[in-house]
């Protein structure tokens, strides 16, 4: 239902809506069946109304609007993606919600998608590298500080320091024995940086300390690569 003071807004007969071309008018009364909704000018009809009835509709006919939507995203996919960009913009809550239900009734979908990006990944030389460091930190913080050394050093912190850092911002029920159900996660992705070496500025500034926190495996998901804060080139400098 719309709030009161949009309706408000509106003209307050049928025969005003279509002097002015008023999709709506609204005029305070109750329909037959208890809404006090805007009315559509065309027909006079509650749009509350035809909401429930578009409703079951497409709860009746599922196929279809299943059928109907596979086309439309088809036909007009720079048009869907650009709708799905505002929707997370205007309600970001809401897309986070869908995101996470639409994973967990889709894992399959989910498994395939990012294995396909995984191969994509490691077929360049920062995929590659990127690997050797997460399986180092992986070792080191699981199995102690005398495993991948190496990496540490490149890195700039020792893997104690590092988890000491991620404790700190611990989320209420993450540990380390449920280290997989919580990621690592680069607060400012690491598609953002630019580098196939350890020796080139970008990997020092993806990979810092300051720029890595803990975050539970759907949250995680949600984000995805994007950012959440603006970009700031100093922030991985200070370790």
């Amino acid at each position: 239902m719309q709030p009161a003071n949009d309706n408000e807004q509106l003209p307050r007969t049928r025969a005003e809506a279509k002097a002015i071309g008023s999709t709506y008018y609204f005029d305070g009364k109750k329909c037959k069946y208890g809404h006090v909704s805007k009315r559509l000018t065309s027909n006079g009809g509650c749009s509350e109304c035809k909401r429930d009835r578009a409703i079951e509709w497409n709860a009746e006919n599922a196929d279809k609007v299943k059928e109907y939507n596979r086309r439309w995203y088809a036909d007009n996919t720079d048009k869907a993606k650009e709708r799905s960009r505002l929707h997370r913009i205007s309600d970001p809550k809401r897309a986070r919600e869908y995101q996470i239900q639409w994973s967990a009734a889709n894992r399959d979908k989910v498994r395939e998608s990012k294995r396909r990006s995984e191969k994509k990944r490691l077929a360049t030389a920062k995929g590659k590298l990127e690997k050797s460091v997460k399986a180092a930190i992986y070792k080191a913080i699981t199995k102690g500080s005398k495993n991948g050394r190496h990496t540490f050093d490149l890195l700039g912190y020792s893997s104690d320091e590092l988890k000491n850092h991620l404790e700190s911002q611990f989320l209420p029920g993450m540990s380390w024995d449920n280290y997989g159900d919580w990621h690592i996660d680069h607060k400012i992705p690491k598609s953002v940086f630019n580098y196939t070496t350890p020796d080139e500025i970008d990997f020092k500034r993806a990979w810092a300390m300051s720029n890595l926190q803990p975050l539970w495996g759907p949250d995680n998901l949600a984000k995805g690569a994007k950012l959440t804060t603006s970009f700031q080139p100093s922030l991985a400098l200070a370790a």
